[in-house]
């Protein structure tokens, strides 16, 4: 997890050329196509919020279970590990994509008088959901909101970048090793990463199904309970305000990461030239 941080596989050797086949068959790598499977289904249908939501859950409760058979099966490979990053990296980045995408529809709804704003606030007696739907059908903060989100993809994008290519100077097995900054290290403990990584997930996803169920939709008659059945607001207000300080605090730890690798990526770097130039001397040497 990062979500894909305390992942399936730590990259090890899974031995030759047959090795590395019969790793397609991991238990753990066999989870992670199933994962994939279920996040693909759930983007295939994004708008209905429901559905979306339980399989988009799925796949992020494999990735805990295909870690666990990794380490209780011995199955951790390269091929595992680069899966379950991969995999992490598209599902947040998409998640992050089609909130962003929700609250520019909610923006053009309201811009076009399609949404009854004094309605929706009508709909929530609650303090802080009507703040929230507010806030929310305001133009000016929908329009703000998707700017902000689309902006996170980057720095999500950029910052496993960074910390791949760190891991990668360094040779090290993972760019977690490759860290000394204390902040970093503490967040890559397992029980601070899996938590802040739990919430991270469910802040977006209720975000996501408030935007969906503020757009003011109606439904067809005979529409499935798929497409009528909508998430109790005074829970997914609940869920936001819980979740929100660890999204913030995962933001924070992505900019980190990209200051911290940067300088990683040079100490690597330079301790690769100094190999050179010593092995330059030794020729010359001879």
């Amino acid at each position: 997890m990062d979500r894909g941080e305390t992942s399936s596989a730590a990259p090890t050797a899974a031995g030759g050329g047959g090795g590395k086949w019969r790793a397609l068959g991991y238990v753990p790598n066999v989870i992670g196509y199933v994962r994939i499977f279920l996040g693909a289904l759930a983007f295939v249908d994004w708008r209905n919020a429901q559905r979306f939501c339980v399989l988009y859950a799925l796949s992020f409760v494999l990735d805990a279970a295909d870690g666990y058979a990794a380490r209780r099966f011995n199955q951790a490979s390269e091929l595992g590990s680069y899966l379950d990053m991969i995999t992490d990296r598209v599902a947040t980045m998409a998640l992050l994509a089609v909130t962003a995408v929700s609250a520019g529809e909610l923006h053009d709804a309201i811009s076009g008088s399609a949404v009854s704003v004094l309605g929706l606030r009508q709909q929530h007696t609650h303090f802080l959901q009507q703040r929230l739907i507010t806030l929310l059908l305001d133009r000016d903060c929908a329009f703000a909101l998707q700017t902000a989100l689309l902006l996170l993809v980057a720095l999500d994008g950029v910052s496993h970048w960074n910390q791949m290519l760190a891991g990668l100077t360094n040779e090290v097995g993972s760019h977690k090793q490759a860290n000394r900054n204390r902040l970093l290290q503490f967040y890559y403990w397992r029980p601070v990463l899996t938590v802040v990584c739990i919430f991270n997930e469910l802040f977006l996803l209720m975000l996501f199904v408030l935007l969906q169920q503020s757009s003011g939709k109606t439904y067809a008659p005979g529409a499935s309970l798929w497409q009528t059945w909508e998430f109790p607001l005074t829970m997914v207000t609940v869920l936001l305000v819980i979740s929100f300080p660890f999204f913030v605090l995962k933001q924070g730890v992505s900019v980190q990461q990209i200051a911290s690798s940067h300088f990683t990526i040079l100490r690597g770097a330079s301790r690769q030239s100094r190999a050179r130039d010593r092995e330059v001397q030794k020729n010359v040497s001879r």
